[in-house]
């Protein structure tokens, strides 16, 4: 039953994509991957790479959720998206992969925690992730919807877990 509803769920992003680029007249070729967890819409096109990818990935991210609202609607099921032109995702997630290590370099050399604004909540999770693996900082989000932001701290708790894990 499971995978009857996943290869339905593909047919439609499939669909969606096909009438949607076509209604805006773009020459896109897509393909839909069924990855574990998410589906991964992988997009290619030798014009509009940045009508698609849009302001800090925006129209990407605009267009994730116009996918995984339609495939609720139309399945009743929530289905994880993600979607990619180029190498987009893979630059974007080496980005912030380096903007949170050096955060949290800076943040355990001073002691001061650290703001980090403008980021969507796709790209808090990834620093989260990431600050989690290192020693001494945490990172929280706080605020309210497009004023929400991460902070960067340092972490006394984790270094007294060690510290009396090693005696």
């Amino acid at each position: 039953m499971e995978e009857k509803n996943k290869i339905e769920a593909k047919k439609i992003i499939e669909d969606l994509l096909k009438n949607l680029f076509s209604l805006l007249e773009l020459p896109v070729e897509f393909k839909v991957i069924d990855e574990k967890d998410f589906y991964l819409v992988d997009l290619n096109t030798k014009e509009q790479i940045g009508l698609l990818i849009g302001r800090q990935g925006e129209n990407l991210n605009a267009l994730r959720t116009f996918l995984q609202l339609a495939l609720k609607q139309k399945t009743g099921q929530w289905y994880s998206i993600k979607v990619n032109v180029g190498d987009w995702l893979e630059r974007q997630e080496e980005y912030l992969r380096s903007l949170a290590e050096k955060t949290a370099k800076k943040v355990k050399e001073t002691g001061t925690p650290q703001n980090l604004y403008n980021l969507t909540a796709e790209q808090r999770k990834i620093i989260h992730l990431v600050v989690g693996d290192i020693e001494g900082v945490k990172s929280d989000s706080v605020g309210e919807g497009r004023n929400r932001f991460l902070v960067i701290s340092p972490d006394v708790s984790k270094k007294g877990n060690s510290s009396k894990e090693e005696k």
